[in-house]
């Protein structure tokens, strides 16, 4: 049970320093701790024990177990302590058979960008310094006005939405719009809704600038509206954040309908959406409804997060923020306070991509894609015909959930596929209070 023990410490751990157990938050029993892991309430006990010595958790007698309300100025810095995720059984068992088995290919579907050979190939095209002098000097703190201006033609051509220059910020992708947003929008204990599991779990941003997260959880749908509905009568919520299309790690796709009820419930309560988009060329179908909230009637009260990583590959690391005019100017002048801002190289030469390549690109990842999700679904069905991805629609990956109980089948399902040399990412460093498993489809190659 020497395992299990630490399976239970490390999955608590886990959920406190990334801000799912809040300080002051009461933990389940031991008795349901031990019938959710299956095992003896010692081993729960033993867990609970260790978290107590390294005062994590406080225990009140005759109250239970409790997050203890000074854990964030244990050891570490703040900063630091909270991006310090644990390691996993399952991650020291991959590490360990890495290292035992090096010569072997594995396929490592754990990764979350496509593979190299799928990525831009060939040259970039000739440049000239003058042109790029040029083009920084006629940018300011919002990035390359030609760079912003090819953006609003872009989602115009896509979505027939219009939108101004001067309401897109440039970033170096969508983690610096989020840095943005929580630390120099958002203050300090706020808190914010997030769809339960999202990869927004998986980012110590969230923790490093303070803020409480509540989950919502996901549905064939999208987001549970009921959830979010109760969130908001019963906590203050200061924004809630959303990857409505394609999502990571499910790849739902948010119906219209759902999108367009969260953002009537979040206008009547003057709640702002962060929407992340970094998938939504990706369909695996013709013809899908992607067009973002932001794009939507009444959709003044948000931001939006575009991003190029998914379709060039995360070495371009440049992306975009749409919101208010005055916001964004906001933004930039807060990140010119903090940061040197972003390069006009890389900036001028996305511009001339989008201008000439990018659309020959996505139409190429989309074919390679769809044979991709063919070839896995092809395997997982040979090899487990039970189960059933939760979402096929759309993006890089297959996602598979079990229920509680039955983490026996996900753990047994886990090992096989680390028998044929294939790595997945759990479930649980999405924030799934659930056995599942995320695979990246561009990874996979057939076993023959």
């Amino acid at each position: 049970m020497a395992e299990k023990y630490q399976e239970i410490m490390n999955n608590l751990e886990e959920a406190i320093l990334c801000g799912r157990l809040a300080p002051g938050d009461r933990l389940p029993s031991e008795r349901d701790l031990a019938d959710l892991y299956h095992c003896h309430r010692s081993t729960v006990a033993r867990a609970l024990g260790e978290l107590v010595d390294r005062r994590l958790i406080e225990r009140k007698v005759g109250s239970g177990s409790f997050v203890s309300r000074g854990k964030w100025s244990l050891g570490l810095p703040d900063r630091m302590q909270r991006s310090a995720f644990p390691e996993s059984p399952y991650s020291r068992q991959v590490k360990a058979r890495l290292a035992a088995d090096p010569d072997t290919p594995w396929q490592h579907l754990e990764d979350g960008d496509a593979p190299r050979s799928w990525l831009p190939q060939g040259s970039i095209r000739a440049l000239s310094w003058d042109k790029v002098f040029d083009a920084a000097a006629d940018g300011d703190a919002m990035g390359l006005t030609a760079l912003r201006e090819t953006v609003a033609k872009d989602l115009y051509a896509r979505y027939h939405w219009q939108v101004s220059p001067e309401e897109i910020l440039i970033t170096s992708g969508t983690q610096q719009a989020i840095f943005l947003v929580t630390h120099g929008y958002l203050n300090p204990g706020d808190t914010v809704a997030i769809e339960a599991p999202s990869y927004f779990y998986h980012l110590p941003i969230f923790q490093a600038a303070g803020l409480r997260l509540i989950p919502i959880h996901m549905q064939s749908e999208g987001p549970s509206i009921e959830d979010l509905a109760q969130a908001v009568r019963h906590t203050r919520i200061s924004m809630v954040f959303l990857n409505p299309i394609f999502q990571n790690p499910t790849g739902i796709h948010t119906s219209l309908k759902r999108r367009k009820e969260i953002l009537h419930l979040c206008n009547r309560y003057q709640i702002p959406i962060f929407e992340d988009d970094a998938s939504a060329q990706l369909s695996y179908a013709q013809e899908t409804e992607n067009r973002p909230i932001k794009a939507l009637s009444g959709a003044d009260q948000m931001f939006y997060a575009g991003s190029i990583s998914k379709y060039m590959g995360p070495t371009i690391r440049i992306g975009w923020l749409i919101g208010p005019p005055h916001l964004m100017h906001a933004l930039a002048n807060f990140r010119r306070d903090i940061d040197a801002g972003l390069s006009a190289l890389p900036q001028h030469i996305l511009r001339d991509y989008m201008a000439r390549d990018l659309s020959l690109q996505i139409d190429l990842l989309k074919r390679r894609t769809r044979t991709a999700l063919k070839d896995l679904t092809a395997y997982m069905k040979a090899n487990f015909p039970a189960l059933h991805p939760v979402a096929t629609q759309g993006g890089f990956y297959l996602y598979y959930r079990w229920p509680i109980k039955n983490r026996p089948q996900y753990e047994a399902v886990r090992q096989q596929l680390l028998d044929d040399h294939i790595i997945i990412a759990e479930g649980q460093a999405f924030g799934d209070d659930r056995p599942a498993m995320r695979l990246n489809l561009t990874q996979f190659r057939p076993i023959s």
